[in-house]
Parts: structure tokens; C-alpha cells; sequence
């Protein structure tokens, strides 16, 4: 899917309104609250998982790359929701506008499908990105050979963390991660109105491969 664009703000939360305490602007804190919030997510302490890369933003300020877990769904769909927006402005007529209640079931079901999610955060523990990913085989059919990719669905980074290094560190926890389950291609797709993700996925040593054609009928 390509996507790389992410804000927290400006926009309508659809759904269940979270409670202030518990959703913050940005999740620094979800992980230390006990308790059931209103998406139903138990929160507990000390649940972050060890780092994959850890490297300096252009900001200079430390960032950490690491497996996500279900402690993190607040993180997660805080960071998503902005760029469900994006997608709903850019193609109104395929996407929807973002809920926080279907991304929360969204992402929860990615931690039990196999899927993998690394979230990058600051050394304050605030989430600034995420990457969404899944390891995709194929056997050999009439038509092409057998495969083994990581396909990479979604990547995010929050709109004021964008330009900082922050995807290119995510990237590169990818590229980690698919040498750890012996892949060598990383694949993604992404919506020809995202130009500025295409610009991000050049510099990272993404090539097209494949052009979908669509022909809008009345």
C-alpha cells in the first residue's frame, strides 16, 4: 500500500472517542497504564520487545526500531489514522474515512495472523512510525516461479518526525528482518497520488515492476 504520510491531528475521530488519559496525542505512555481502556486493550508495563536497529534521526535525537506488540495498539492506530485520511481524500471513491474502532480490530488481528509490525520511537518512548509487513510465499505455478518476498503494506511516520530518517531507519529494520526469514526481495505497492512516497521508495532502492491500468466506466 505504500503509505507514508501521517499526522495525529486534523481530522474527526470516527467512532468510539477514546478517553483523554488514555489516548494521548502521541502514544508516549500506553504501554505504563494498567487498566482496560475503552478499545478493550489491557495495558501493562514493561511489554516493549528489543530493539532491531537503533541509530540517530537528523535531528539528532536517538530513535529505536523494534517488534511491536499488543501493547502498542494505541501507538499503532494513532499513527494510521492519518494516513486512512490521506487515502479517503486522494480516492474517495475506494477508501473510506478512517475509524479508530476498525483500525484498533485492524491491528489486532495482524498480531495473531503472522504478520510483522515494527514501531520506531524516540528514547521517550514516543511512537513516530511503524511498518507493516508480511512474509509472502508462492510455489511455482504455469505461469512464474516460485517465491519468498516481504511485502511491505504500510509504512507511516508522523507528519512532524517526516524528512528525519525516522522511514529510512524502519526500512532498514526491514531489510534485517527479511535477511533473518531469508528473503531477498522487499516489495511494496503504492497509489500514483502518493508522489511523495515514490520519491522515498526511489531513494530506498525501489524499482517499478508492475503498472495497473484502470478504466472508470459510467
Amino acid at each position: 500500500m505504500g503509505r507514508t504520510h501521517t499526522t495525529t491531528r486534523r481530522f474527526r475521530w470516527v467512532g468510539r472517542k477514546p478517553r483523554s488519559d488514555c489516548w494521548p496525542r502521541l502514544p508516549a505512555i500506553c504501554g505504563a497504564r494498567f487498566g482496560s481502556c475503552p478499545c478493550g486493550t489491557v495495558h501493562r508495563p514493561g511489554s516493549r520487545s528489543p530493539p532491531i536497529v537503533v541509530a540517530m534521526n537528523r535531528s539528532g535525537a536517538p530513535t529505536t526500531v523494534r517488534p511491536a506488540t499488543g501493547h502498542d495498539l494505541v501507538a499503532l492506530v494513532l499513527l494510521e489514522l492519518g494516513i486512512q485520511k490521506m487515502h479517503a481524500a486522494g480516492r474517495p471513491d475506494l477508501f473510506v474515512e478512517p475509524s479508530g474502532d476498525a483500525l484498533h480490530d485492524f491491528f489486532r488481528a495482524r498480531f495473531s495472523d503472522g504478520s510483522h509490525i515494527l514501531l520506531a520511537e524516540t528514547d521517550a518512548h514516543v511512537a513516530v512510525g511503524y511498518l507493516l509487513a508480511e512474509h509472502a510465499t508462492r510455489a511455482a505455478n504455469p505461469f512464474k516461479v516460485a517465491s519468498s518476498i516481504l511485502y511491505i503494506h504500510h509504512i507511516a511516520v508522523e507528519l512532524e518526525q517526516q524528512s528525519s530518517g525516522v522511514g529510512r531507519q524502519l526500512m532498514h529494520a526491514a531489510v534485517k528482518l527479511a535477511g533473518e526469514l531469508a528473503v531477498t526481495t522487499l516489495r511494496l505497492d503504492s497509489w500514483q497520488f502518493n508522489t511523495h512516497a515514490h520519491g522515498f521508495f526511489e531513494a530506498e532502492g525501489f524499482t517499478p515492476v508492475n503498472i495497473v491500468f484502470e478504466k472508470l466506466l459510467q
